[in-house]
Formats: C-alpha cells, structure tokens, sequence
C-alpha cells in the first residue's frame, strides 16, 4: 500500500491512498484484528483473533496516525483545554475584601463619603460586597437628586440589586461609615444584606444603638452588625464637613 505525505509547519498529515485490491482484504482483515488504543496513540494486536499478516505493522501506523487521540490538535481536545478549571481561581484576581480585612470595605465608603463631601453633601458612604468583589457603591445624595431617600446606604443597595438583577442582596456585606437610621436599617433588612458593617455611631439619627434599637431579633432575617470599623476616621470626617459648613 502507498502512502502520500503533506508537510505544513504546524503538523504532519498522513493521508490513505486508494489501495490496491490486494491490499483490500489486509485491510479488512486489520479492522478485525487490530484494537486501536486512541489514548496511548499505539496500536496492539486482538489475542482472539488468529494469523499474522506480513508487512501489516506499517499499516497499522498509519491507521493510528489517521485517527489520532483527542489531543492539542484534535477539536476536542482543543475544546477540553481551553475549558477552565472550577478549582483554579482566574488568573490575576486579587484577594477579595471580605478575605482581606473589614478596614479594606470601609475605605471604599470613606473615598465615598469624601465625595459626597465634595458635593456638599452629608459625607456618608456606603458599599455593597459579595464574595469580597465590590457590587455597588454610594454616597448621600439627597440634595443632588432632591431625594430625601437617597441615603448612602439606599443609593448603594438599589444599584447593587440593578447589577445583579435581584432586590434580595443575600450573601452580600453592607459597609457604611456612620451607623444607619431607621429607614436605612429597613431597606437593609428588605434587601437581606447578610451583614452590615458601620463606623462611628451616630448619636442624633442611629437606629442600631443610639436613639433607638431596631428590633431585628423580631424579624424574619437574621442581621450581623459589626461596628466601630475605623470609627474615629469616619466621625472626623463629618466633623471637618460640619466645622467648615459653619465657618461659612
């Protein structure tokens, strides 16, 4: 039997010419005898099957080298390595802020508590994690949007739902610099925020433990709170924005 050979540079093809009629019936009879092994890529005889045919292990290679084993040059192999493992974290991604520490979240609330500073807001910042990767975030805008709702901790939790597509934000950290008010503390709850974590207390307005505790114990979700998170930061923030609105 002959065989034609095609070079390229990125592999070698091995092609079948038509064979003779002679060579038909070793053919045929190597279908029966021979098991091909695709995953080793070699060829063994079948011990049930008898006889030994002169010349038929060159063949047999190219039988092997025209059904080659789904590996880098076979579509399927191609399609399983480009498939990502579900163990292997992606490449690149950093720590998240929930593994990292509470103070990693509470700065993304001060940069927006500083914005809305800026603004001539109340500096009040919030922000929504899942998984340590950032969700949403918010500064108070009331005055912006003529919104009395807008506070730090509705604006990030309406966006959060939009990007996810659910008003139920379970599994998610709230992080806020100043401790929320009563309507702050509802939407959290509605919104079933897994944990909410605040900065300094706010002695005219808290509703977790200043002028009034929620009865979370009483509702349907279990909230955790944690608090005094960069505290001090966060209460000199809003002085220094108080303090300079009364010099002017």
């Amino acid at each position: 039997m002959k065989t034609k050979i095609s070079r390229s540079k990125a592999k070698m093809k091995t092609h079948l010419i038509k064979p003779a009629m002679g060579d038909r019936r070793i053919l045929s009879h190597l279908r029966k005898s021979t098991v091909v092994d695709l995953r080793m890529n070699i060829s063994r005889p079948d011990p049930e099957a008898s006889g030994n045919i002169a010349g038929s292990t060159g063949v047999r290679q190219i039988l092997v080298k025209s059904a080659p084993a789904p590996g880098i040059g076979h579509p399927l192999g191609r399609k399983l390595m480009k498939r990502p493992s579900r163990d292997v974290p992606p490449a690149g991604r950093s720590a998240g802020l929930r593994e990292a520490s509470p103070d990693d979240g509470m700065e993304v609330a001060l940069r927006e508590a500083r914005l809305a500073a800026r603004k001539g807001e109340v500096p009040i910042g919030a922000v929504v994690v899942r998984d340590g990767v950032v969700l949403a975030r918010g500064h108070n805008r009331p005055i912006g949007t003529t919104d009395p709702t807008a506070h730090a901790e509705v604006v990030a939790i309406r966006k959060a739902a939009r990007k996810i597509g659910n008003y139920r934000l379970i599994g998610c950290d709230l992080y806020v610099t100043v401790e929320p008010c009563a309507m702050c503390l509802g939407a959290i709850l509605q919104a079933r925020i897994g944990r909410l974590i605040y900065g300094a207390a706010d002695p005219k307005a808290g509703a977790v433990e200043s002028i009034v505790r929620f009865p979370i114990d009483k509702t349907n979700h279990r909230l955790e709170i944690r608090s005094g998170i960069r505290a001090e930061e966060c209460a000199a923030v809003l002085r220094d924005f108080f303090r300079k609105r009364r010099i002017e």
